[in-house]
């Protein structure tokens, strides 16, 4: 039955924008909408509505960040009936209207400590084509530069892989957006693993901007504080609200080759 709670979490989280019926949730998670709905609450730390209402209005800050759209369409993407109703409820949440952020956007980078510096280096990038692509995974729900995932990562691989086996990492928040302990990430695997039955999922199948980064781990965070700060605010592309990605690239024996692939997407 775990299996049947992560595809339940993994349903609302691709329907967020969609009322989703108590039918439903007893459909997809062969539970009572109240059992259910306690063991969201234990899993995830909030009920179930709370977390969809946060998945909209986090979304529409995405957008809001990220790319051009009007937020009148925002709105409507997200799953508000109307745009004063995402303005309402914005400004409820995080303390100020959707307008501010496109007014304010280096400033939120400043004070998110994602510029810290006046752009010097050149990024080389490339825009790729994606086929949609199946995984494996499992989620923590921690912050991304917290050790917890590298102990994640640990557990993950004594699970056992092919050494032909793909790894991934998937940035479901923004970490300027959404609150540490809230913030969701899956390790991935391109075959399931051979000791135990992953979850699965469907990730990619769009445009994306790829980025290289050599060397540790450790560093990733580098890397993205020069895309956020040389690259993305100068960009003319128009980028999706759907996470980035991190290919983990391996040599032909299988071992990490301290290569990463980041995939940022656009539409």
């Amino acid at each position: 039955m775990v299996n049947k709670i992560i595809d339940t979490i993994q349903f609302i989280e691709e329907h967020f924008a969609q009322q989703i019926s108590i039918n439903e949730i007893e459909r997809v998670s062969c539970y009572s909408y109240r059992n259910f709905q306690r063991i969201f609450k234990s899993t995830c730390g909030e009920n179930i509505g709370a977390f969809q209402k946060r998945l909209k209005l986090e979304n529409a800050y995405k957008m809001l960040l990220f790319n051009k759209t009007a937020i009148k369409e925002i709105a409507f993407e997200v799953g508000f009936e109307t745009p004063a109703a995402l303005t309402k409820s914005f400004k409820q949440y995080f303390g100020f209207p959707p307008s501010d952020i496109r007014l304010h956007k280096e400033l939120i980078f400043k004070n998110n400590k994602i510029i810290n510096s006046p752009a010097t280096e050149k990024l080389d990038f490339e825009i790729v084509s994606m086929p949609k692509q199946q995984v494996y995974y499992s989620r923590i729900i921690t912050s991304y530069e917290s050790p917890a995932i590298e102990t994640h990562w640990n557990s993950f691989m004594q699970f056992g892989f092919h050494d032909s086996c793909d790894f991934y990492g998937i940035i479901l928040d923004e970490t300027i957006i959404t609150e540490d302990l809230k913030c969701r990430y899956d390790a991935c695997s391109s075959q399931q693993a051979l000791l135990k039955v992953l979850p699965q999922k469907e990730i990619f199948g769009g445009k994306y901007v790829k980025f290289e980064h050599l060397g540790s781990y450790d560093t990733l965070h580098e890397t993205y504080n020069k895309i956020y700060a040389q690259w993305m605010l100068q960009s003319d592309l128009t980028f999706s609200n759907l996470p980035p990605i991190e290919h983990y690239l391996t040599d032909e024996n299988g071992k990490n080759s301290h290569k990463t692939s980041i995939f940022i997407p656009i539409s």
